[in-house]
Order: structure tokens, then C-alpha cells, then sequence
């Protein structure tokens, strides 16, 4: 039989292990709570870094679904994550192509409304209803490179997408495509009338990454080093991984 001594080792190791796992846990969530908190910015404090911004344009929709618990899971399950920003969440992508495009200039996006705390990622101006496109507009004349992820679609981003190709270097924009790769098409469709020519018609392999020629011809490349390359941006340095 088993002593009582023994069960009672037993079960004071459990409760000791559920101890340290609960306070890693709180440790991880504080952790990020405070990297978030440093996400948060104002156009005051952009203008006071003289490097041209890069802009980073989403839907809110799909920013939203992201973080929430079935955006986590599914991330975790089915996501495909960007090749050399190889990360198994979208917050751990969002925090590393951070790091890489930080080097380039500041990389900044409107807040999404209501959130307690920004996403991971671009640094985030909080406008209202009737001035985010004054705000959007600015930003892309004085941009150096402009950052698209059109999974989610909406009105906003339609508008944006318009407002980037009327003003922007076609070798200065780059397409993150959905993290599953079975979204592509509706994404293709979405944005069929918003380019002057249209994105390949199958997704592309082993790449989440999409840039384009000096007429507007999208093409795939491997990692964020062509994006690079193209533009003259010195080669990125390696990042620090997020945990």
C-alpha cells in the first residue's frame, strides 16, 4: 500500500507544480501586456524620427479574429508562417517583421478602434472617423515602403489600397498573403480590380511574401531580403526571437 507520507509528497508536488506553472504563465501574459504597451505612439513622437516611415495597412476585422482565442488556435493548427520571419503565431510574425522593417524607418499603422491594448507589431496612432485618411494620406506621400495584408478585406482597406497604388513606388509595396494558404483566392478576387495587374492566379509556393516590378507586376519572392535589395534598404540584421 501506499503510505500516507507518499500521497501526501504526491500531492504537494502537484500543487508546487501548479504553482510554477501559474506563475509562468502570469509572468508570459504581464510580458506581454508590456510589450504591447510600448506599441503605443502619437504623431508627435513619429515626427520627432526624421527616416521616412513604412507603413504598415490591414483590416481591423481580421486584426480582430487574430486575437481572440480562435484566432490563436487556428494560428497555431493551420498558419504558415512568412519565410525568415519564421514564427508559429501571428503575434510572435507581427513582433519579428516588426524588428526587420524598424530598420528601415518607423513602422506605424492606425490603431484599430476600441482595442485595450495595440497589436503586436507596427506602433499604433489612435484618429477618429473623420480624420484617419487625412492622417493615412500623409503617411503614404511621406512613405518609403508601404506593408499590405488584405486578408479581411473592408471599405478602409479598399480605399488605402487605392490611395497606395495612385502614390507609392510599385517596387516600395509589399503583400503578406493570408497565413492559410486556402484564403488565397478569395483574397485574389478581392483585390482583382485594385491593381493595375492582377496577382498570380495560384498562390505561391513556400512564400507568403508578394512585391512588384516597376509596372505593377506582382512576383513572389523567398524572404523579406529581395524587398530589401530592391530598394536599396541596407540588408536587414538578424532579430532576437520574441519569448
Amino acid at each position: 500500500m501506499v503510505s500516507c507520507f507518499a500521497l501526501l509528497a504526491l500531492f504537494d508536488g502537484q500543487i508546487f507544480g501548479a504553482v510554477i506553472l501559474g506563475i509562468t504563465l502570469g509572468s508570459v501574459y504581464l510580458y506581454r501586456r508590456s510589450q504591447r504597451k510600448t506599441l503605443l505612439t502619437t504623431p508627435e513622437e513619429i515626427e520627432m524620427d526624421e527616416r521616412a516611415p513604412v507603413i504598415y495597412l490591414r483590416s481591423f476585422r481580421q486584426e480582430e479574429f487574430d486575437d481572440s482565442l480562435k484566432g490563436k488556435i487556428r494560428d497555431v493548427f493551420r498558419g504558415e508562417p512568412i519565410p525568415g520571419v519564421a514564427n508559429p503565431t501571428r503575434e510572435q510574425e507581427q513582433h519579428n517583421l516588426a524588428k526587420y522593417l524598424n530598420q528601415i524607418g518607423p513602422f506605424i499603422a492606425i490603431g484599430r478602434p476600441g482595442e485595450a491594448l495595440p497589436f503586436p507589431g507596427a506602433k499604433k496612432v489612435y484618429v477618429g472617423d473623420e480624420e484617419w485618411q487625412d492622417v493615412v494620406s500623409q503617411w503614404i506621400e511621406k512613405s518609403i515602403a508601404v506593408v499590405l495584408e488584405p486578408e479581411g478585406s473592408g471599405e478602409g482597406l479598399s480605399w488605402e489600397i487605392n490611395s497606395v497604388v495612385a502614390n507609392v513606388d510599385p517596387k516600395r509595396v509589399l503583400i503578406i498573403l493570408p497565413r492559410v494558404a486556402g484564403d488565397y483566392k478569395s483574397i485574389r478576387d478581392y483585390l482583382c480590380n485594385s491593381f493595375p495587374k492582377p496577382l498570380p492566379e495560384k498562390v505561391p509556393r513556400g512564400t507568403r511574401l508578394l512585391t512588384f516590378k516597376p509596372d505593377w507586376e506582382p512576383f513572389p519572392i523567398s524572404n523579406l531580403y529581395p524587398f530589401f535589395k530592391q530598394n536599396g534598404f541596407d540588408e536587414p540584421k538578424d532579430i532576437d526571437p520574441y519569448f
